[in-house]
C-alpha cells in the first residue's frame, strides 16, 4: 500500500518547478520587467511616433483666419437665404453664379500652389487622368491625389467637405442629405492646357463604389485677369439641346453650383486660344437615392450610366454666336472628320473582301485555292487594319492604343505563326477568320456610315461575333500544340469584352437620352 502511494507521489523537482521556488523566481523577474521597461504604458495601445511640428507665418495664419471666417455659419446661412429662390428658378436647370465667396488672398495662395508646369502631353504635373479625345475631351487633366496638393488647397477641400459648407449647398439647393466625395472621384484639381476643350455632357450619375447619386457640382476657378478673349466659357445647355442658355466666364474666385441630373447639359467646349491654360477647383456632392424626375425614362435603378457626351441640334442654322462657334470648332473638324471616314470605308472593304472570299472558298473547298486567295486577302486586311491604332495614337479617336495594339498584335500573331501549323484550311482557321471578317466589314462599315441604325447592328453583332472569334483563335492555339498559351487566351479576351460589352452599354444608354429628348419637343 504505502509502495503504492510512493510510486505515485510528484518528483520533488517537478513540484518544486510548478509549485515552488522557480515559480516564485519567474514570476518576480517577469514583474522586474514589466516595471522597467512598460511603466505607464497601456497594455493593448499602439504609441504612433509625434509627427514634426509645424510653425505658420502670420500671413498664412491670418489667410487661415480668413477662410474661417468666410465660411462661417452665419455668412453661408445668409447666402443660402439670399440666393436659394435664384438659384432654384434660373434656367436652364438651378444653379447659381456667386463672385467673392472666398477670401481673394486665400485663394492667391491656393492659385500658387497650383503647378504652372505642364508635361509634355500638356497635362497638369501629378495628374491621375489626362484626356487626349478630341472627340469629347482634350488636354484636360486632373489631379486628385491630397498629398500632392498644397497646405492651402488642401484645407479649402476639407472646409468645403465640412458640415457648414455642406448644409449651406443643402439649404442653397433644397437637396437633403447630401454627402461630399471623401475619394475625389473625377474631382480635384482640374486644368485645361491651350487647345483643351470639354464637350457637351451631362455626367456620370452613380458613384458605384459608395453606391451613391450624384447631386450637386460645385466649382471654383483660380484664373486670375481672366477675360472674354480668354475664352474657357462654362455653357449650360437646354435638356432639348437646342440652345446654349448661359455662358459663365471662368473669372478668379467665381463660385458655381448646379444641380446634376441626367440632363444638367453643361461644358467648356471651344478650345481655349491659348496661351494660359483654364485651372479651376472641383467637388461633387451625393445622396443616398434621387427623384425619378433627375434620371433618363425617369429609371433611376440599376448601376448608373457614365459621362453622356451630346451634340447641339440644329447648330447648322448657326442660330446665335455660340451656336456658330460649336459648329466651326467642335463639330467640324472636317480634315480629321474625312480622314477617319476614309481609315474606316477602306478597312470595311478590306475586310468585305475577305468575307466573299472566304465564300468562295467554303463553296470550291480547295486547299490551295485557300493558301493562294484566302490568306493574302485575310494579311491585307489586318495591314489596312492599322489605320485603327494610328489614330487611336493621335487621339482622333477614343480608342486606347494599348487596347488596338494588343487586339492587333493577337490577330497578326495568329495568322502569320499559328495558321501555317494548323492549315490555312482547318476548320478553326476558317471559323476564325470569318468572324474576324463579318465583324469587322460590320465595325467600320458602320463607323463610316454613323448612324443610329450602324451603330445599333455595330454593337449588337459585334457582341455576338467577338466571342466566337476569340473561341476560334483560342482553338487554333490549342490544336497548333501550344495549350499553356492557349489557356491564356481568356486573360486578354476578358478585358476586352468587358470594353466591348461597356461601349455597347453607353451607347444603348445614350439612344434612351435621345428618346426622351424627343418626348420634350
Amino acid at each position: 500500500m504505502f509502495r503504492s502511494l510512493s510510486s505515485r507521489r510528484v518528483p520533488l523537482f517537478r513540484h518544486v518547478l510548478k509549485k515552488g521556488l522557480l515559480l516564485w523566481l519567474g514570476t518576480f523577474t517577469a514583474a522586474l520587467f514589466l516595471v522597467a521597461f512598460h511603466r505607464n504604458k497601456q497594455v493593448g495601445v499602439v504609441v504612433v511616433p509625434s509627427s514634426k511640428s509645424i510653425t505658420y507665418s502670420p500671413d498664412a495664419l491670418s489667410a487661415i483666419q480668413d477662410l474661417h471666417n468666410a465660411l462661417a455659419k452665419h455668412r453661408l446661412d445668409s447666402l443660402a437665404r439670399l440666393y436659394s429662390k435664384t438659384y432654384r428658378q434660373n434656367i436652364p436647370f438651378p444653379h447659381i453664379v456667386m463672385d467673392g465667396v472666398f477670401p481673394e488672398s486665400y485663394l492667391h495662395s491656393v492659385r500658387q500652389e497650383v503647378s504652372q508646369e505642364l508635361t509634355q502631353q500638356g497635362c497638369i504635373e501629378g495628374s491621375s487622368q489626362c484626356f487626349h479625345d478630341i472627340s469629347s475631351q482634350y488636354k484636360k487633366s486632373t489631379l486628385d491625389d491630397e498629398a500632392k496638393m498644397g497646405f492651402y488647397t488642401r484645407m479649402l477641400f476639407e472646409k468645403m467637405k465640412g458640415s457648414t459648407f455642406v448644409t449651406f449647398l443643402e439649404q442653397l439647393s433644397g437637396i437633403r442629405g447630401l454627402i461630399p466625395d471623401p475619394h475625389f472621384r473625377g474631382s480635384g484639381i482640374h486644368l485645361t492646357a491651350p487647345g483643351g476643350f470639354l464637350n457637351i455632357h451631362a455626367d456620370f450619375n452613380k458613384y458605384k463604389k459608395l453606391n451613391l447619386d450624384r447631386r450637386v457640382n460645385v466649382f471654383i476657378f483660380l484664373n486670375e485677369d481672366w477675360t472674354e478673349e480668354d475664352g474657357g466659357h462654362l455653357e449650360l445647355w437646354s435638356k432639348d439641346m437646342h440652345s446654349c442658355q448661359q455662358r459663365i466666364l471662368p473669372a478668379f474666385n467665381r463660385l458655381v453650383v448646379f444641380s446634376s441630373t441626367d440632363f444638367s447639359y453643361h461644358g467648356h467646349p471651344h478650345p481655349l486660344p491659348g496661351p494660359r491654360s483654364r485651372r479651376s477647383l472641383a467637388l461633387y456632392y451625393y445622396t443616398n437615392g434621387r427623384p425619378s424626375s433627375e434620371c433618363i425614362d425617369k429609371d433611376c435603378s440599376g448601376d448608373g450610366h457614365s459621362t453622356l457626351f451630346q451634340k447641339p441640334v440644329g447648330c447648322e442654322r448657326c442660330e446665335d454666336a455660340t451656336c456658330q462657334a460649336y459648329a466651326e470648332v467642335v463639330m467640324s473638324s472636317h480634315r480629321v472628320n474625312s480622314w477617319l471616314q476614309f481609315c474606316n470605308t477602306a478597312t470595311a472593304l478590306s475586310w468585305l473582301a475577305a468575307v466573299v472570299i472566304v465564300l468562295l472558298f467554303v463553296k470550291k473547298n480547295d486547299d490551295n485555292w485557300c493558301e493562294t486567295h484566302v490568306t493574302p486577302s485575310v494579311r491585307l486586311a489586318l495591314g489596312v487594319s492599322c489605320f485603327e491604332f494610328i489614330n487611336a495614337v493621335f487621339g482622333f479617336t477614343r480608342s486606347k492604343p494599348w487596347q488596338v495594339f494588343l487586339f492587333a498584335s493577337v490577330r497578326t500573331g495568329v495568322e502569320v505563326w499559328v495558321t501555317p501549323l494548323v492549315g490555312c484550311s482547318h476548320v478553326t482557321h476558317v471559323l476564325t477568320i470569318t468572324c474576324w471578317a463579318v465583324g469587322d466589314s460590320i465595325r467600320f462599315g458602320c463607323n463610316a456610315l454613323d448612324t443610329h441604325l450602324s451603330k445599333w447592328i455595330r454593337y449588337n453583332v459585334g457582341c455576338l461575333v467577338f466571342p466566337i472569334g476569340a473561341f476560334g483563335e483560342m482553338w487554333m492555339v490549342y490544336t497548333a500544340g501550344y495549350p499553356l498559351a492557349a489557356a491564356l487566351w481568356p486573360l486578354g479576351f476578358v478585358p476586352l469584352y468587358r470594353q466591348l460589352l461597356k461601349q455597347r452599354n453607353k451607347f444603348m444608354q445614350s439612344l434612351s437620352t435621345s428618346d426622351e429628348v424627343k418626348k420634350t419637343k
